[in-house]
């Protein structure tokens, strides 16, 4: 609401906002609120215009890696007599993938780039504007979580009972984008 309030106040022409959004009680607020709102990405026509998302990256899919000498080892879970554990395979990504060193550990925001798939497709001429918590120099840090809004590291702890996150590789996110011919 304070977006479009100051969209509001802003000097002719007026601003045309279509919330793109994926829960169907979200979008009907949307909706019932008289504003634009489709699904996805791809039910958008073609446009020119800006691409606002706060707080989203982290919440797209992503896949943990860990520096293992030259190579990178993808951490997936399994399990071992009754509790979740990390598994780290060799990673099998293509692409896209940062350097770290033995050890140090990051994840690749593979969400991300499909999100800007997604956008590029769509988006003729304008600018994409995208907050998140991240950084812009080296790995973005291990997956974590919170509980009773106190950090928790070990998020295979307690199934279910943590939002799990990552910080964005920021590197990673603008990598892809001018692979996508955006600025």
């Amino acid at each position: 609401e304070a977006l479009l309030d100051a969209f509001g106040e802003l000097p002719a022409p007026s601003v045309d906002y279509t919330g793109v959004e994926i829960s169907p009680g979200a979008r009907d607020a949307l909706l019932g609120g008289g504003l634009a709102a489709v699904e996805r990405i791809e039910d958008l026509e073609p446009f020119e215009g800006a691409v606002f998302a706060n707080e989203l990256l982290d919440n797209l899919p992503f896949v943990p890696v860990r520096g293992r000498g030259e190579d990178l080892g993808e951490v997936r879970v399994g399990v071992e007599g009754d509790r979740l554990v990390e598994v780290e395979v060799p990673w099998s990504g293509e692409g896209i993938a940062p350097r770290l060193r033995d050890g140090e550990e990051t994840t690749i925001p593979v969400g991300a780039f499909a999100l800007l798939d997604r956008v590029a497709g769509r988006l003729h001429r304008g600018s994409v504007l995208l907050i998140d918590y991240g950084r812009t120099e080296g790995p973005a840090g291990p997956v974590h979580g919170y509980r009773e809004h106190r950090e928790i590291a070990d998020v295979l702890s307690v199934p279910g009972g943590t939002d799990i996150t990552a910080g964005v590789d920021w590197t990673l996110v603008a990598a892809r984008a001018r692979e996508l011919g955006l600025n």
